[in-house]
């Protein structure tokens, strides 16, 4: 699977055309286009995941966990829930958060990649 996502992927071109313009260039130049095109392989695979219906559910079922534990957050009285069953919730839903964010992150993240390379090719 791996392969296929990421063989049909244009700025992967643009990432083997910048590799061959900085081939005799600084190390550290070339080990900046390395870390992007590293980068970018796990951003497409990620956008990869995201279609996926099963992780779809995952992060409708992380949203909507996220709304309930808000709501019994804003609505509980401190005397109906202890400390450590808030810290709990709060702990959960930072989990949620984080995962949600995985694959808002990677589009963002091949955008910029992507201006940044379209810059250096100029």
């Amino acid at each position: 699977m791996t392969n296929k996502v990421l063989s049909e992927e244009p700025i992967l071109e643009k990432v083997a055309l910048l590799k061959a313009k900085l081939s005799g260039a600084d190390i550290s130049d070339q080990m900046t286009v390395n870390q992007w095109e590293a980068m970018v392989k796990e951003a497409l695979i990620t956008n990869s995941l995201k279609k996926h219906e099963g992780i779809q559910m995952i992060i409708a079922k992380a949203v909507s966990d996220i709304k309930d534990i808000n709501d019994v957050l804003q609505n509980a009285k401190s005397k109906d829930l202890s400390e450590s069953d808030r810290n709990s919730m709060i702990d959960v839903k930072e989990f949620y958060k984080w995962f949600i964010n995985l694959f808002e992150v990677s589009a963002n993240q091949l955008e910029s990649i992507e201006k940044e390379i379209d810059g250096q090719l100029k």
